[in-house]
């Protein structure tokens, strides 16, 4: 795809182990809204978050990270700011907002970046999504599928 037909286009970025129960809602999220057919959705699912992963992320007009969140119940989607949300790290794991982050001081990126948190509760082994949580995910799928379909 060339850089002008990407730079139209938004990716929703699922994280997330789906061995790990509710940790597999980024991607769950992903194959719910890849069925809702939008027109301009790319949808990329990983485990975890890579810096090599700013380069290609920086070719979208909008990218949504949606991942599972421990400290709350419910669904928050917000726009990520860069140079005010300051990214934590570790030698082990980088998130939306460092990744982001990287993208605009790198690659002067003008792409705007998301994060969908779902309140999650499970995360142990195993590969059902509990129940409580996939209210949640069905909450996000609209949130996002709505956001989209008015950011096209």
């Amino acid at each position: 795809m060339s850089d002008s037909l990407a730079k139209e286009k938004i990716c929703v970025v699922g994280i997330g182990n789906s061995l790990r129960s509710d940790d597999g809602v980024g991607a769950l999220v992903c194959k719910l809204l890849e069925a809702e057919n939008i027109p301009g959705l790319e949808f990329i699912v990983t485990q975890q978050l890579d810096p090599a992963m700013a380069d290609d992320l920086n070719s979208f007009k909008k990218v949504v990270f949606v991942d599972a969140a421990i400290d709350t119940n419910a669904v928050i989607f917000r726009q990520l700011e860069p140079a005010a949300d300051i990214p934590s790290a570790s030698s082990h794991h980088i998130n939306a907002a460092m990744l982001a982050s990287l993208a605009v001081k790198i690659y002067d990126s003008k792409t705007s970046f998301w994060l969908c948190s779902i309140g999650a509760h499970d995360f142990e082994m195993g590969e059902n999504i509990s129940e409580s949580t996939i209210q949640n995910v069905l909450e996000a799928v609209t949130i996002i599928a709505k956001w989209a379909r008015e950011n096209d």
